[in-house]
């Protein structure tokens, strides 16, 4: 991905066979075929969608001298992303486009939330439900932590956690490592959450999650930088999501107790 001016300073980027999941990894090309050899990254033959071992132009991989250690694995997947830059807190622009048609909520205790639920929560996301609350933004439902059934964050999270099958492990949710917190969805079932990389809620850029567990990563988007493409204040990056008809509307939010919302 040339995103520097200096080349070797490029990052890899690698997607599945249908574009619908795309990953980063902040090393050289030469590091990563490396790394491929000697440890095949989790769940890179189900993006690659077939064997690669057996797939031109790879050769059968030589046996490893002893297997992975299963701990090992799960604390790199937790400590990736520790090298990730903090990202800018977006919510002022987000709150100016729709502020108007929001009702003031109630200001929540977040540091209760987070010794109660062991999770912080990027300040971009306090600000905008604390000014406007659980709701639905264009036609993303937005939940949070302390709200009413259907608007609850910890229950679309068990949405998450359900769908879940052990064949598909690149997606993960909370509180496996580097699991995914999802703070929306669409009507047509995208969880749009966090991905909670190592170097905390700053950090933390959003990964959506379809309904057959299709995975599209944004990884230089916060919650309010997403929202910003995604309802057209913004068109510095373009939000698809497969099978998911764009919003065309201009930015608008209903909140939980408007009358006429449907819940998630």
């Amino acid at each position: 991905m040339t995103e520097d001016a200096d080349p070797e300073r490029w990052p890899v980027v690698w997607a599945d066979m249908h574009y619908e999941d795309w990953r980063v990894h902040r090393k050289t090309m030469s590091e990563f075929l490396l790394e491929i050899i000697a440890d095949p990254p989790l769940g890179l033959a189900e993006l690659a969608g077939a064997d690669l071992a057996s797939s031109p132009p790879f050769k059968a991989f030589p046996p490893r001298l002893k297997a992975v250690d299963l701990k090992d694995r799960e604390e790199q997947i937790r400590q990736a992303g520790a090298d990730f830059p903090a990202l800018p807190d977006e919510s002022e622009p987000l709150l100016t486009a729709v502020i108007a048609d929001g009702v003031k909520a109630t200001a929540t205790d977040w540091a209760a939330v987070a010794r109660q639920a062991g999770v912080e929560f990027p300040a971009d996301y306090r600000r905008f439900y604390d000014a406007l609350g659980p709701g639905v933004f264009c036609d993303i439902t937005i939940v949070g932590p302390e709200a009413a059934a259907g608007w609850n964050l910890w229950d679309l999270l068990q949405t998450g956690r359900d769908r879940l099958i052990p064949s598909v492990p690149y997606v993960r949710f909370h509180p496996d490592a580097g699991g995914a917190i999802p703070w929306g969805v669409t009507p047509d079932g995208w969880l749009l959450c966090w991905q909670t990389w190592a170097a905390g809620p700053p950090s933390w850029t959003v990964v959506a999650v379809g309904p057959q567990l299709a995975r599209s990563d944004f990884t230089e988007l916060s919650f309010a930088s997403f929202l910003l493409n995604y309802s057209g204040v913004w068109q510095n990056r373009n939000i698809f999501l497969l099978d998911h008809v764009p919003w065309s509307g201009p930015p608008a939010f209903r909140g939980a107790g408007d009358e006429g919302v449907d819940r998630a």
